[in-house]
């Protein structure tokens, strides 16, 4: 492209002559498309596009002149990457803390016994889909509910095992809870299945 045409089509923006800045506009489109400089030769719908385009975007700017249009289109275009990057991060965010409040509810349910680790998968880590497809407002509903129910307080954490019972594993002892067997108990029928080890 003619570097004269660039140069006077950026003084005629500078300027505020927008008839220059068209006419100029159509020499700089004519030889993209290797068409001969002169305005008349453009396709006529070319030229209501681009006059119609830079209309839309004088106004939308509110400036009287085509190049303050397109230094706030620059400006619009950088808030909205920024705005955008902006939004993801609150999304993700969001997503974390709700995340959070779905575990606290699950170990509630456990504690209540509603759900087991294993039916609501926190013995795995990863929450169960029906826990995570619950919509929140309603899992926090159903949660204050049950809780209510038991007088608005959670089970106190049964003590640690002793005796007989200190030598299960954690499995043993998450089975112990899931089944409602006593711990001592287990551990006595598991000590008289077990055959004793050799020495």
């Amino acid at each position: 492209m003619d570097p004269s045409i660039v140069s006077a089509a950026l003084d005629a923006l500078e300027a505020g002559d927008a008839t220059a800045a068209l006419a100029l506009l159509k020499d700089m489109l004519a030889a993209a498309l290797g068409a001969p400089a002169a305005p008349e030769t453009l396709p006529d719908e070319m030229v209501a596009e681009t006059t119609a385009a830079t209309s839309m975007l004088m106004r939308l700017a509110g400036k009287p002149t085509i190049g303050e249009s397109v230094r706030d289109a620059e400006a619009w275009h950088a808030s909205h990457v920024e705005l955008t990057a902006e939004r993801a991060k609150l999304a993700a965010e969001r997503a974390a803390l709700e995340l959070a409040q779905r575990k606290a509810h699950a170990a509630q349910l456990v504690k209540i016994g509603a759900e087991t680790p294993h039916t609501s998968g926190l013995a795995t880590g990863v929450l169960c889909a029906r826990l995570l497809a619950e919509p929140l407002t309603e899992l926090s509903a159903r949660v204050a509910a049950l809780l209510a129910a038991r007088g608005g307080k959670l089970p106190e954490a049964p003590l640690p095992p002793s005796g007989a019972a200190a030598g299960l594993t954690p499995r043993e002892l998450t089975l112990c809870a899931e089944t409602n067997c006593d711990p001592a108990t287990f551990a006595a029928l598991r000590a008289q299945l077990r055959p004793p080890r050799a020495e």
